[in-house]
Formats: C-alpha cells, structure tokens, sequence
C-alpha cells in the first residue's frame, strides 16, 4: 500500500495517508483537527530501469607480475628490499544484530501484531478506512517512531471536533488491559455473597442458641414437674372436684436423669425448694396411728432411714414439701397406685415406708391414719417463704413391716438373726416432694418432683 506524508495544518506533525484518500478530509491522528490531503501528483513516465553494475572482480586490479600463480619476472627478494604485491580481500560486512522481539503481554484476547519498530525519522502508516457517504471524514491511524511520545495508539478522525468520538477500530494492548482489569472486579461477592453468608450463619446460630434455652427450660423428664392433686395438702382450692394422677408400676421405675440425682450432703434445688439430704442409718422406725397419738409404736423389722434438710426458697408461697402420702405403704394389688418414693438396691424395689394412709374425707372411718413418729398427720401450714428462714429436719423410711426388706438389705431373718449375707453396693433413693409454682398454660400452679439420692451400703453399715 503506497502513502504519501504531508504535514499537518495546525500542528505542523508529519503524518501519512494512503494514496487513495488524497485530496479528501482526513483527521490528524496528532491535533484531531481535519485536515484536506494534498491532491494526487500526475503520474509521470516511469524511466527506463538502468542497467544493474557488474560486481566488481576483486582480482581485476592484479597485474600479472602481481599474480601469485605467475612467475616473478624479478628475482629481487621482496623481503630485503623491495615490498612485493599485497593481496586485499573485500571484507565482510558484519551483520547487524536486530534486537530481540519483546514478549507480547499476557491477555485473554490475541494481541494484534505489529510491525518492527522504524528507524528515527521514518513514518509508517496503517490503512484508513473511508468514511460513511454523509459523513466524508476518514479513520486515518498512524505509527510513529518510539520515545518520541506520539505512538500511544491511534487516532479516529471526523468532521465534527467537538463530536463524541466513534469506537476505534483499533485499540492498544493498554486499553484492552484496562478493560480486563475492570471486568476481573466483581462487587457481587463483598456487598451481596457476603453479607447473606454472614447473616445466615448469625440467623442460624441464634435460632440454635433459643432452640436449646427453650429445651433447658422445658423439663427432660416426667419427674421434673408432676400435678399437684395428691395427699392431705395438694395445691388445689376446696370445693373443687377431687382428682388423682394415675399411673402404673412401669412408670414409677423409669429411669431418673442425672439433673436429678444429689449425693448424700449435698444440695439440690428443684423449684421453690432445697434439698440436702444428711444421712442414711439403719435403725426401727415408729408409727403414730390416728386416735393413739400419744404412743407411737415400733416397726417389728429394721428399716433404712433417710435424714434430710428441706427450705423453701420462694418469696411468697408456703407449701408442705412432704406429704405422707407420697410415702405411704403400698402392697401389690392396693387400689391405688405405687408410691413415687423409693428405694432401689440393684434390680430391688421397696416402695413407700412403713405408716398406712388414708384420705382426710374418708367415708369408712375404721380405718385409721398413721404417719411416721417425728412426722405431723395434717401440716395445713407447711414451709414459710424466705431463704433466710431456718431449714426442717424430716425423714423418710423403707417399710419396717416387711420382712423381704430386712432380709435383703440386712441378711437378718425374721427372729432378727443373721442367716445371709448383707446387700453390699449402690442404692437410690427417689423421693417425691412438692417443689412450688410453676407456670402452666400461662397460669402458675402446684407441682411436684422426684430427686435421687445416691448412696452405698457403707454409709450406713455399722
């Protein structure tokens, strides 16, 4: 493609343009002024080609008395006198070392390929483009010497100077750098991933953390909290129907969780009230039968007895821990249920203790009352509110009527002689106690719960 360079009119930079543009507008790649190309020169006769010189013949100039091959007309000895014939080879033009190509930068599009960079002085141009019909300004881009500043990238030429400039054609390896730098910055992730990530993790966490408060304040087990409707001072107003928590054997003996359970001297808190049980011994225990109050008589067996200490905690509330009839004596076959208190030794079970029970508002009166001597038959009072207040001494025990218990525990027949070995290991005690008010349907109302006491047969061995 030939080009002609002419200079521009307002900035006086040399620039190129093809031929075929000649005497057109055209846009300075330098100023962006448009500028109108020199017209087209009348071709002039081409001139005959001059014939090509022969290469010279480095031996032409060589006389033959010069000639190494020929025989020397004078034997004069060119080393003692006369300096013979020098023989002068053409020498070799060096060629010269083209400087290395630089490595293309790395892009994720090709890089267009450019010409060897020109000597100082010399101009090369791209190929112009001729503009639309209605608009007669053409895309004129330029090369230009290295170093001299003016070789940043093209330029885009068009009628109107102060018109937005159309996309380029070409672009620099720069531009497109530029580009694909921008395009690698995503804020999609540090403004929107992010922070729905970090609000999931945050909404889950606090949905675990009400999940398990809700779990820890509801009760594990049936033990934690039991109605209140039993015994001579239920939390119940009077006139109200009598009604009764009904249950089996099965459901008496189901496993007690560990929240639940307290070693002998220490404490435990269960609602409204504290615990402390102080001591297992082994002795007779004596029952106080309605009508003889003043002569409490003596079980004909030994018994187990559990001492403890028993506060209320509450502010406002009075209550009768326990009740004599949740340790009442029970057989097998009685109409109502087994008692809640227990003692279990191994795979033994002894319910209750040794006093009978009966209900205040019986019908039949000849059955009597009893209740453990140490014990009142009717606490209408109870425990007074107050964590200042002192804390009450009772008991509970294992049925001294019953022959089995002595045997088992003690190794002791009925005549009280020893005939087997004594029951060695771990025990608990569960025992049934009111524990307060709790909230129930919105409402707070009377309950009651089952502890464990953990003991050996060497607390109580003598």
């Amino acid at each position: 493609m030939q080009t002609v360079n002419f200079q521009c009119g307002h900035c006086g930079n040399l620039m190129a343009v093809s031929t075929e543009f000649l005497g057109q507008q055209v846009r300075c790649p330098h100023c962006q002024q448009v500028v109108i190309a020199p017209a087209a020169p009348a071709p002039a006769p081409a001139p005959a080609p001059a014939p090509a010189p022969e290469p010279e013949n480095p031996f032409a100039r060589i006389r033959d008395s010069e000639d190494i091959f020929s025989q020397q007309r004078d034997t004069e000895d060119a080393l003692f006198g006369n300096e013979g014939p020098r023989i002068q080879l053409p020498r070799e033009v060096a060629p010269q070392p083209q400087a290395p190509a630089p490595a293309p930068a790395p892009a994720l599009e090709p890089e267009p390929v450019h010409a060897p960079a020109p000597w100082p002085g010399d101009v090369m141009a791209t190929q112009a483009y001729p503009a639309p019909a209605e608009e007669p300004a053409a895309q004129v881009t330029a090369t230009f010497p290295p170093g001299t500043g003016l070789d940043a990238g093209p330029a885009v030429a068009s009628d109107d100077a102060t018109a937005e400039s159309p996309v380029p054609a070409y672009t620099t390896a720069a531009a497109k750098r530029s580009r694909e730098r921008a395009s690698q910055v995503n804020l999609f992730i540090p403004l929107v991933f992010i922070p729905l990530v970090l609000y999931a993790v945050l909404a889950t966490a606090a949905v675990g953390y009400l999940y398990i408060q809700k779990k820890a304040s509801q009760p594990v087990s049936p033990f934690d909290r039991l109605p209140d409707v039993d015994g001579d001072n239920p939390g119940v107003k009077k006139g109200q129907p009598r009604t009764r928590l009904e249950y089996d054997r099965k459901f008496a003996l189901q496993s007690l969780p560990k929240h639940l359970r307290v070693a002998l001297g220490e404490t435990i808190q269960i609602g409204d009230l504290e615990v402390t049980p102080v001591k297992v011994e082994r002795t007779k225990v004596e029952v106080i039968t309605e009508g003889a109050e003043e002569d409490p008589q003596p079980c004909p067996y030994e018994s187990l007895k559990l001492q403890m200490k028993l506060k209320n905690v509450s502010e406002d509330c009075s209550f009768t821990p326990l009740d004599n009839y949740f340790d009442r004596k029970w057989r097998q076959g009685d109409n109502l249920p087994p008692p809640l208190t227990l003692l279990q030794a191994d795979k033994e079970v002894f319910f209750g203790g040794p006093a009978g029970w009966e209900a205040l508002d019986r019908r039949n009166r000849t059955k009597k009352r009893e209740w453990l001597a140490g014990r009142k038959n009717v606490d209408p009072q109870g425990l007074l509110p107050g964590k200042s207040s002192e804390p009450e001494e009772t008991y509970t025990a294992t049925n001294g009527d019953d022959e089995k218990v002595q045997q088992f525990l003690f190794g002791l027949n009925k005549e009280g002689k020893q005939t087997s070995k004594a029951y060695e290991g771990s025990l608990l005690w569960r025992v049934h106690l009111r524990r307060g008010l709790v909230m129930h349907k919105g409402k707070e109302v009377s309950a009651t719960a089952v502890i464990g006491v953990e003991f050996s047969s060497k607390d109580y061995s003598n």
